[in-house]
């Protein structure tokens, strides 16, 4: 379980799953979620372990790693890419809690996974030792197979300061309620927790200090929810699988008067624009993830320092993030419109793609109308 995999091994034994995950994705969308089995064989591959820390068995592998693998997956299959960035990803968030906490995870289990959502309601009390409340957190995506389930921004009586929480599996009920048009195979379902006990030690709030040892690192100083980058990755690598889909369907495809549509070029236009407006888009993702990247690992000598994700600009990397999700989906959509009603049908290949974007760019981290108004006022800002 130790054995040391590369970069390249890692992101070859990500592609070895992608014909297994196209011919299991209308099972996983009609099951509404991802089978045990593939979890299995995403364990096996220890695609769970790249941002792992190295204390607890991982690699501690970049943000720019995890992305390109996430982007793989998703080419075969937009649930699993999805539940895979989500909890593949929040190892360096359990992190900011300290080690105590990653004690608790990985102690007895190194293979448990961690689930995470946004408070939606409920509150928390302050109790010795730590909280107690009830609650509710929506869309925990993976939390099918998760151990531990993240809810973040809960309140607490009396103070003005939310916090985030972990709580055990067996401290929440999972709701069933993912039913959905896109991504159904995520299984997002809500979480209920009911006058749980929260040990101290299973808060965070931001400046908060560690509890336990603080792992150093560039991973460790990234301020997020899970990694940079990851969701749009989701989307582009469903876009990705959506052009091939597209491409192999057309060049079939024989119009009603019997000619070919592959000859067409407006066809030819359509697919060789959402080609290079995917490349565009991943070439974007790439450098942004290679200069955050660069940022981290230059501030290694800053104990306990967390770098903004945009450097000078978190509001304009935020932008550049639902960039890549939005052009990846308006890829699809351009396709989608000369696809034919053939491709109506549930079952089509290509119209999951398309449905999976259309799903994936609802999540708030990827809404291009929020991301392009912040990225501009920063501009702006900056220029006044």
């Amino acid at each position: 379980m130790n054995q040391a995999m590369t970069e390249s091994d890692l992101l070859a034994a990500a592609r070895g799953l992608v014909p297994y995950l196209r011919e299991r994705a209308a099972a996983c969308e009609s099951q509404r979620r991802v089978s045990d089995e593939t979890i299995g064989m995403l364990r096996r591959a220890r695609l769970f372990d790249v941002v792992k820390p190295k204390r607890y068995g991982g690699f501690e592998l970049g943000w720019d790693v995890f992305s390109e693998i996430v982007t793989v997956l998703s080419a075969g299959c937009g649930s699993t890419g999805w539940v895979y960035s989500v909890v593949g990803g929040h190892a360096p968030v359990a992190a900011r809690f300290g080690t105590t906490l990653m004690d608790e995870i990985w102690g007895a289990d190194g293979d448990a996974l961690v689930s995470s959502s946004r408070r939606s309601e409920g509150e928390l009390a302050p109790v010795a030792g730590g909280f107690r409340g009830s609650g509710v957190g929506a869309y925990s995506s993976g939390v099918l197979h998760a151990r531990w389930v993240i809810v973040e921004g809960v309140p607490v009586a009396g103070e003005s300061r939310p916090l985030t929480i972990v709580l055990p599996i067996a401290d929440v009920e999972i709701l069933d309620t993912w039913h959905v048009m896109g991504l159904a195979g995520t299984g997002s379902h809500d979480v209920r927790f009911r006058d749980a006990f929260i040990p101290e030690h299973r808060t965070w709030f931001p400046g908060k200090r560690p509890h336990g040892d603080a792992l150093e690192g560039p991973l460790f100083r990234t301020p997020f929810l899970g990694g940079p980058f990851a969701l749009p990755s989701v989307i582009l690598g469903i876009a990705i699988g959506g052009l091939e889909e597209f491409a192999a369907v057309t060049k079939t495809r024989v119009s009603r008067l019997g000619g070919a549509m592959a000859e067409l070029p407006s066809m030819q236009m359509r697919i060789g624009e959402s080609a290079l407006q995917i490349d565009a888009a991943r070439a974007l993702l790439r450098s942004k993830l290679k200069e955050m990247m660069a940022r981290l690992s230059g501030a290694a000598s800053d104990p306990g320092g967390v770098l903004p994700a945009g450097g000078v600009s978190q509001a304009y990397d935020h932008a550049a993030s639902c960039f890549v999700a939005h052009s990846a989906y308006e890829a699809l959509d351009r396709l989608m419109v000369a696809a034919g009603a053939g491709q109506l049908a549930l079952s089509a290949p290509f119209q999951r793609c398309f449905r999976d974007a259309l799903a994936g760019i609802q999540q708030p981290s990827n809404n291009w109308d929020n991301g392009r108004t912040l990225g501009g006022r920063a501009i702006i800002e900056r220029l006044v």
